[in-house]
């Protein structure tokens, strides 16, 4: 028996206007969603910002004027001014070569330029060198008298504090010279006490200067006066000079 189909149940006839409405609503459902999405996006964020503004803080700008004049210093009057001793100072001190003994002017030794023969009294005062009857043996100046023995205590002298001096490093870095000033004692005993400096361009030359003379060597004899030891005092200058 054949089979017969009508036309118009032939579904293929309609398959191109079927492709057309589907292809149609794809494409407006497409433009749906993107405009949908697009409005919801711009929406947030207009929320989020609206709610978190961002508000850039600067620091205030402080202008300070002082309108306060200057207190004038308070003058005192020369009655009202106290000046204050300064203490001697006592340090050690420092020598070089070309450099010659000389007695320090400036203190009162207490001792009388006179004695009167036959005063048994013992002399507990340093006496200047220039004053003594005989200069204290120097180590190596035994056997000499007088001027020679002076002139022998001189050259000793100065030739142990040139050939011991360390020119301090720090004078050296800055370039400090001058001259120190130190006085000491040579006791009855021949040894050497009561170093002072008097003045000195820094600390560091004139410490140098009081290790010199504290370095020196026991006497081999005291200063004598009237066939007696006796302290005596010298006065010693410094020089210090780069080369």
């Amino acid at each position: 028996m054949e089979l017969k189909k009508s036309p118009k149940a032939d579904l293929e006839r309609h398959k191109f206007v079927f492709r057309l409405i589907g292809a149609s609503i794809a494409i407006l459902l497409a433009i749906t969603v993107i405009q949908w999405k697009s409005f919801s996006d711009l929406k947030t964020h207009s929320i989020i910002e609206a709610d978190r503004p961002y508000v850039e803080e600067l620091p205030p700008v402080v202008y300070i004027s002082d309108d306060r004049k200057p207190a004038k210093p308070k003058s005192e009057k020369p009655a009202d001014l106290k000046t204050k001793a300064t203490p001697a100072v006592k340090k050690k001190l420092v020598v070089v070569s070309n450099t010659q003994i000389v007695p320090n002017a400036e203190k009162n030794w207490g001792v009388p330029d006179y004695i009167p023969k036959g005063q048994d009294e013992e002399l507990t005062e340093p006496v200047p060198y220039v004053l003594v009857e005989s200069m204290p043996v120097f180590p190596g100046c035994e056997g000499l008298k007088g001027e020679e023995l002076k002139l022998c205590f001189e050259e000793r002298l100065l030739k142990f504090v040139a050939d011991n001096v360390k020119y301090p490093t720090m004078s050296k870095v800055m370039g400090v010279e001058g001259r120190v000033f130190v006085s000491f004692v040579v006791d009855k005993n021949g040894e050497v006490k009561d170093v002072e400096v008097t003045r000195g361009p820094d600390k560091y030359l004139i410490d140098e200067g009081a290790r010199l003379v504290n370095s020196l060597p026991k006497m081999s004899s005291p200063a004598m006066q009237r066939g007696k030891p006796v302290p005596i005092q010298y006065g010693l200058p410094i020089k210090f000079a780069l080369h």
